[in-house]
């Protein structure tokens, strides 16, 4: 267990020292969210104007105002969707190059743009298939937890007793979240193996394989848990903060306490992408033959 905590404080070292790649994406995904704000925005401000909705909504949200807002005015939204879905499309291929340009940056040892970039492009259509991965993994797993959660159908008033589907929705959801962990550490180990074997193919079936196979390694599994238990401290300290009323009433305070919670965050994504990349690095290379 010490290994792993001192792994993780290296690439934490290593991850504050890449400031200049943690502030670009942080920026890049400032902007992705502006951009999907802004037809929101665009199409409530027309379709509320100084209606009560607007007045209910910035008090509180309310779910069953934006499905009238849908319904009544879903051509409007069903137009947004194309752009929407572009935003996606954009900010999954950032993300793509992104993994690509830290893998390469901590092989370098170096937090130089150049090196970002030129990594990022280099890795950028394998990031991308494991991207797609993800997403494919992610549909067929919502879709077998929301089949078995409706078998029984959603029709509370036809339930003898409603909290058997409360209790199913919480164990689908307790298995949803394990499930997207080992998907996601998956998910580093094969952008990781693909730098580090470095084969040019299509498939990559060789790296996809091995990083299915190294996800239920104690050694990875322990990173990604300190990484999360990190994450969670964080959280608690964030809703700590809200809940407290003195300095939850200043608007300049929660803004820079949410962007420096934000972050954080990308640090400890960064960070938790260095860290495997360390430990497979060194398993990799304690693997490659003696030619002395």
């Amino acid at each position: 267990m010490m290994q792993i905590i001192r792994t993780y404080i290296k690439a934490l070292g290593l991850a504050f020292s890449f400031w200049k790649l943690w502030l670009l994406i942080f920026l890049f995904n400032l902007l992705a969210v502006q951009l999907v704000l802004w037809p929101l925005r665009i199409w409530m401000g027309a379709t509320l104007g100084r209606s009560r909705s607007s007045v209910a909504l910035s008090e509180s949200f309310d779910l069953n105002i934006i499905m009238d807002l849908i319904h009544s005015e879903g051509s409007v939204f069903f137009y947004m969707l194309p752009l929407l879905l572009c935003v996606i499309i954009i900010y999954a291929i950032w993300i793509s190059l992104a993994s690509g340009g830290l893998i390469h940056a901590f092989q370098q040892r170096s937090g130089s743009i150049r090196h970002f970039f030129s990594g990022g492009l280099q890795y950028l259509l394998p990031n991308i298939r494991i991207s797609f991965y993800i997403v494919f993994l992610h549909v067929i797993l919502l879709f077998l937890a929301y089949s078995y959660f409706a078998k029984d159908g959603l029709n509370v008033l036809e339930m003898e007793d409603e909290l058997f589907l409360i209790r199913r929705f919480w164990f689908l959801l307790f298995l949803v979240i394990i499930a997207s962990f080992f998907i996601s550490i998956w998910r580093d180990l094969s952008r990781i193996f693909v730098a580090l074997y470095h084969r040019k193919n299509y498939w990559y079936t060789l790296e996809f394989y091995k990083a299915f196979r190294s996800v239920f390694s104690a050694r990875y599994l322990l990173m990604a848990l300190l990484n999360y238990l990190i994450l969670a401290c964080l959280a608690f300290i964030y809703f700590s903060v809200l809940s407290s009323k003195t300095l939850a009433d200043s608007s300049f305070f929660l803004l820079a306490l949410s962007q420096m919670i934000i972050s954080l965050r990308i640090i400890l994504k960064v960070a938790r992408l260095g860290s495997f990349y360390i430990l497979a690095s060194d398993k990799f290379t304690a693997a490659l033959p003696d030619h002395s």
